[in-house]
């Protein structure tokens, strides 16, 4: 049957289970304002990828966040600012999270770039599938996971086999 005539009961049988899978409901306390600084005064330049986006002054960031919590948004997440503080403390640590030292090796260097270029792309590929599993041929979630099988059994013994063959050489 299709989704709307069926509606599976075990959804429903206990609290724990019903608090999961409910409907969502956003409010504006729930929200999260991002700004994206920049240096100087007056600045509030477009992100032409992001429309209504702007990276901004701190003297215009201050009026956005006013305007913000005049919105009722409680809370803001800055970019730009917060990545620099994190590498500036991280190197004057003795024993830092993420030594960037060890970006100095040129071969660890581009196993990194590689390692993270394969992982965006294994990511997005699993997401984009699910969602053309689920909308496009009315996969449950559980057929999406179990069709996920075959593909996820052969990554693992590829990767096995990667391993066994460039340790060999």
């Amino acid at each position: 049957m299709p989704y709307p005539l069926y509606r599976p009961r075990r959804l429903r049988e206990s609290p724990l289970v019903r608090k999961m899978v409910r409907e969502t409901i956003l409010r504006t306390e729930d929200l999260v304002y991002p700004l994206f600084a920049v240096h100087g005064r007056g600045v509030r330049e477009p992100i032409g990828p992001m429309p209504g986006q702007f990276r901004l002054s701190v003297d215009e960031l201050l009026k956005e966040c006013k305007d913000a919590a005049s919105m009722g948004i409680p809370a803001v997440l800055l970019f730009g600012p917060a990545l620099v503080a994190f590498l500036i403390i991280e190197q004057r640590q003795r024993h830092p999270l993420m030594p960037f030292s060890i970006f100095r090796l040129r071969t660890l260097r581009g196993a990194d770039i590689v390692g993270l270029l394969i992982g965006m792309s294994l990511f997005s590929m699993f997401f984009f599938i699910s969602l053309y599993l689920q909308n496009v041929l009315h996969y449950s979630p559980i057929k999406t996971g179990l069709s996920y099988l075959p593909l996820a059994v052969g990554i693992i013994l590829s990767a096995g086999a990667a391993s066994v063959e460039s340790a060999s050489r």
